[in-house]
């Protein structure tokens, strides 16, 4: 490695794309539950916002566990495919705590 390049995972370009992605999803997935006002499955989540189901998944984790903005509202059969799947919405308590 010369003395001007960077170790992977270390802070190069990759890691700042990554972390302004991460960013765009997770304002996307807070203005598509702020536009409708209700519970949402992944499903209809990643039809308001255009992002992959994958995607969606790995970003409700995170504001799922990490600052609790987001929780799991309930467990309901799916519109689309029947399934019981996870319901997402704003976590009020987490939002008023700052946790």
């Amino acid at each position: 490695m010369g003395n001007n390049q960077k170790a992977p995972g270390k802070g190069g370009d990759s890691d700042n794309i990554s972390r302004q992605f991460k960013g765009t999803e997770t304002r996307k997935i807070y203005q598509a539950l702020a536009e409708v006002k209700q519970p949402q499955t992944r499903r209809e989540l990643s039809k308001l916002t255009g992002l992959e189901i994958a995607s969606l998944c790995r970003a409700l984790w995170d504001l799922v566990h990490y600052p609790r903005t987001i929780k799991i509202s309930h467990y309901a059969p799916c519109k689309t495919t029947g399934k019981r799947v996870m319901h997402f919405y704003f976590n009020r308590k987490g939002v008023q705590d700052g946790n």
